[in-house]
């Protein structure tokens, strides 16, 4: 699993967006999403599922870009290329915030808080939907913006 993708990482690149809106429910899982069809097979870095666009999921090869791409799909409904677009200008524009001292020191972000939540309804609910993507053996964890 992607150790790095906890309650405070979710907080650290959620509270520094304001393009982006923080998703309320993310999916977490600890195994590779995988989807096969006839010959061909895909693996995801993440979901936004269309039906629910309060949810995103993230899989172990998920990154920064890839929680601002799929947060930016499930707000906006965006295609593919927008989608990727975004992901990779806002992570361009933080490493430069981050690298620049003086910019930096007067850039604020704003509160974003998640919370851990085991055994919620929406799991419950998911778990036959990530069944086809993820293996049976897999644990997911959902976090929930508060």
């Amino acid at each position: 699993m992607n150790s790095n993708i906890n309650e405070a990482y979710l907080e650290k690149i959620f509270s520094r967006y304001y393009v982006v809106d923080p998703p309320k429910n993310i999916i977490v899982l600890d195994k590779p999403a995988v989807s096969v069809r006839g010959s061909s097979m895909s693996v995801f870095r993440g979901l936004a599922p269309k039906w629910r666009n309060d949810i995103i999921v993230i899989t172990p090869q998920g990154n920064d870009e890839t929680l601002l791409h799929e947060a930016f799909h499930a707000q906006f409904g965006a295609g593919e290329s927008a989608a990727r677009v975004v992901g990779k200008l806002l992570v361009v524009k933080t490493r430069f915030i981050d690298r620049s001292n003086f910019i930096s020191s007067r850039f604020r972000g704003r509160t974003v808080n998640y919370q851990r939540c085991p055994g919620c309804e929406l799991e419950k609910e998911l778990d036959k939907t990530l069944l086809i993507i993820s293996p049976p053996d897999s644990n997911p964890i959902h976090y929930k913006l508060v």
